[in-house]
């Protein structure tokens, strides 16, 4: 699938922006960060979907609330509808941008490169920015001359929250050198696996080595547990890079909807998809990208072409798929 750099006129950005901002009395504008979330009749996961949003759509918040599984959920209308979805599946405040072109006709690059411009903040958000160039044109799917990423969306996150674990944005690809023994990893690590715990009740386990970070499952029974590694990212010296293993479902609520589920969800592939996310978050520009990248691969529709034996660009970063016993090996390393 080919991407696209595309380029939105000033006025028609501040247009849908000042539309989509929270005003006074007036809903927010949330926009789902998950691979897809379901929004329900009620505040909890055992409740009738309404209906569901892909990544990057957009919900209007209009207050939240305790679920029945003890998390937050937002109160939202969707198309005329209402509903219920959960807080971490979406981002406050974000703004959708649209668009193929730089409003005079001309189509947009063809592929993400480096542009020139400059950052810019939407109604004093600093977390979210976006990149502008010379004529007043919003880019998007691009790299900053700074080195940062700005997504399809147009946007810049300063921090990305996985898991509850907050991810700054890196404006350099993380080569194996930089990472060390992974001490980088660990603070991450330990906020995701709070979450793990509250969530899944230690059927999730996330450990840091010195070369190597592994998610396994655990099994507890009256006489014995047992464990299986279920995703990990080793590095990958070879190549100056890392390689992936995944030996698990993932992508929660998507995966769900593509098997035709109408109510209730296993949450623990949602909560695998992101330590992936934390994965790709922490060594990537475009680790979103990279995720959804492996995703599509192993369990969808391969919508990047991800092909065994070959190297394919996804944002920053390069990727080829090697099959193994009973799991996937992903070996990523720095496009540029």
């Amino acid at each position: 699938m080919k991407k696209r750099t595309r380029l939105l006129t000033a006025g028609a950005v501040m247009a849908a922006a000042f539309l989509m901002l929270p005003l006074t009395g007036r809903a927010e504008t949330g926009t789902v960060t998950a691979s897809a979330a379901y929004v329900r009749s009620a505040a909890g996961t055992d409740s009738v979907v309404v209906t569901k949003k892909s990544r990057g759509q957009t919900v209007d918040i209009t207050g939240e609330t305790q679920g029945t599984d003890g998390k937050k959920w937002y109160s939202v209308t969707v198309d005329g509808a209402s509903g219920y979805i959960r807080s971490d599946l979406v981002t406050k405040g974000a703004v959708m941008l649209s668009g193929g072109s730089d409003g005079k006709g001309k189509k947009a690059s063809s592929a993400p490169g480096t542009a020139a411009g400059t950052w810019t903040s939407v109604n004093g958000n600093k977390n979210i920015w976006f990149y502008v160039d010379e004529n007043g044109n919003y880019l998007t799917n691009c790299f900053s001359t700074d080195g940062y990423y700005v997504d399809i969306n147009g946007a810049r996150f300063i921090t990305k929250e996985i898991l509850g674990a907050k991810i700054g944005q890196r404006n350099s690809w993380m080569t194996p050198g930089e990472a060390g023994g992974f001490d980088c990893f660990v603070n991450g690590a330990t906020v995701i696996q709070k979450a793990l715990n509250k969530a899944l009740y230690g059927a999730r386990v996330l450990s840091v080595y010195s070369n190597h970070v592994m998610l396994r499952s655990v099994v507890k029974s009256d006489k014995q547990q047992t464990s299986e590694e279920r995703l990990a990212i080793y590095k990958n010296t070879d190549i100056n890079g890392y390689t992936i293993m995944i030996r698990t479902e993932i992508g929660g609520d998507r995966k769900a909807l593509l098997d035709g589920a109408d109510a209730t969800v296993n949450p623990i592939p949602e909560y695998d998809y992101g330590v992936l996310r934390f994965f790709t978050n922490m060594v990537s520009r475009s680790g979103d990208l990279v995720a959804t990248a492996i995703y599509s691969s192993w369990q969808d529709n391969n919508e990047y072409g991800l092909e065994m034996g070959e190297w394919i660009r996804v944002g920053d970063t390069l990727i080829r798929y090697m099959p193994a016993d009973g799991a996937g090996l992903y070996e990523i390393k720095a496009a540029f």
